[in-house]
């Protein structure tokens, strides 16, 4: 009896740290995500390097040697999951993943990474990427062919023709690009690749523009957050979005401190003599503050009214100050001088912009009393006989 209670103790502890055994190598494999490449029709001999896409800044994690064709199989810990990661070939020729813990993915190599030469499968979220990728490289291969073909016609007679033709079908072929990114980021904002796919980039530019898609990324970031809750990636894009929504505010505030009956902020700024003006009170009747960039269409509008009020009026009636936003001072000077720009002429610092335009609206003209009160707020000068008149 002792002898066979012994035996069943035993052959309970040893079930027991088996079972433990067990544990921990299910743990070590939960924690990891499996990845299987294959190549097909290319030799690869070169170092492959397994790179952890951070919030911050990327993290080399691994590498491996591959020779020829052969086939190659190996573990990439997830730390966070889901995570993002680079398989990287060459400097330009990568394959980026998005792996969950206990993944399982096959990625087959047809040609070169960087052409989008590779299929994955294992993943829903890193077949997702190569969809992004696929999109937008499709889009570049047909911006590369009407190029092409552009420039087999560029020295014959028809090559005007030809030219117009080209610039409207890559202008169209770009819109085409934003229009189509968007809305698979707005079907895929469940899904962390979005963030990748967000981010694409048309060569070296990005398609979507944070600030003027501020609501495709605020859609996308709402979306995650709540999925994704303690995902770095997520945090991220969710902090700058919060960070951008409370600059927003903010310039909503300044904004209506700027309407009708409020004070124009005192504000000195350097004339076009590198002398400091200030903006106060006038003698002037009316004072017209003229906010401009040049590469706006309603500069030159602005300028030729501007000039017809600065012609009509003596300064006792109407006064006329400029302020430049242009970042480059001998660029301002020339258009001053090209515009013929006869009126006091300012150069906006770099605090100008927050407090007198936080809606970065150009051009636009405040139409000020002679106590500096503003009377009206102007984004076009349709108006503007009423206000010299009064």
């Amino acid at each position: 009896m002792y002898y066979t209670m012994r035996r069943i103790t035993s052959t309970i502890l040893l079930i027991l740290i088996l079972g433990l055994f067990s544990c921990n190598n299910e743990t070590k494999d939960i924690n990891t995500a499996k990845v299987q490449l294959r190549f097909q029709a290319i030799n690869i001999s070169s170092k492959i390097y397994i790179i952890n896409i951070g919030s911050v800044q990327n993290t080399v994690i691994d590498s491996i040697l591959v020779e020829g064709m052969e086939n190659v199989e190996f573990d990439i810990p997830v730390s966070q999951s889901p995570d993002f990661y680079i398989l990287q070939f060459a400097p330009n020729d990568i394959i980026r993943l998005v792996l969950s813990k206990g993944d399982m993915v096959k990625v087959n190599v047809n040609g070169i990474p960087a052409a989008n030469n590779y299929t994955v499968s294992g993943s829903v979220d890193s077949k997702l990427v190569w969809e992004y990728n696929n999109l937008v490289q499709f889009h570049m291969n047909f911006h590369d062919s009407i190029y092409s073909n552009y420039r087999e016609y560029e020295n014959t007679d028809n090559a005007e023709n030809i030219r117009v033709i080209t610039d409207s079908l890559l202008k169209n072929n770009y819109v085409s690009t934003y229009d189509d990114l968007k809305n698979m980021v707005l079907k895929n904002t469940n899904s962390l690749a979005s963030i990748l796919g967000i981010y694409s980039k048309f060569g070296n530019a990005p398609i979507l523009d944070f600030e003027y898609d501020y609501i495709t990324f605020k859609e996308l970031s709402d979306s995650l957050i709540i999925r994704y809750p303690e995902n770095s990636h997520t945090i991220s894009l969710n902090t700058r979005v919060n960070q951008y929504y409370e600059k927003l505010q903010l310039a909503e505030k300044r904004y209506e401190s700027l309407d009708e009956n409020n004070k124009f902020p005192h504000i000195t700024l350097n004339n076009i003599d590198n002398k400091p003006y200030t903006i106060d009170k006038s003698s002037s009747k009316i004072r017209l503050v003229y906010l401009w960039k040049a590469n706006t269409k309603s500069f030159y509008e602005f300028n030729k009214i501007l000039r017809n009020i600065n012609e009509s009026y003596s300064k006792e009636e109407v006064e006329i100050v400029a302020i430049s936003f242009e970042k480059d001072k001998l660029s301002w000077r020339n258009y001053c001088r090209m515009e013929r720009l006869n009126w006091t002429n300012l150069i906006a610092d770099i605090n100008t912009e927050e407090l007198i335009n936080p809606k970065s609206e150009f051009s636009l003209v405040y139409v000020l009393g002679d106590d500096n009160t503003i009377i009206a707020r102007l984004k076009t000068l349709d108006s503007i006989d009423r206000y010299l008149q009064n």
